[in-house]
């Protein structure tokens, strides 16, 4: 995480895109920053879902 903060710290919003992705149980979920042209990622960070 501290890695990803770093990058997107040094970019402006408009240079960024945000998507997510979820595993097919949907326990985890990824937050993928974009470059503006939704080509290269610039970073990315999972989350382990609560147990419901």
């Amino acid at each position: 995480m501290p890695s990803t903060v770093g990058i997107l710290t040094r970019l402006e919003a408009a240079q960024v895109r945000i998507g997510c992705v979820f595993s097919p149980d949907r326990t985890w979920a990824f937050m993928l920053f974009l470059a503006h042209d939704a080509g290269p990622v610039l970073a990315c960070t999972g989350v382990r879902q609560a147990e419901r």
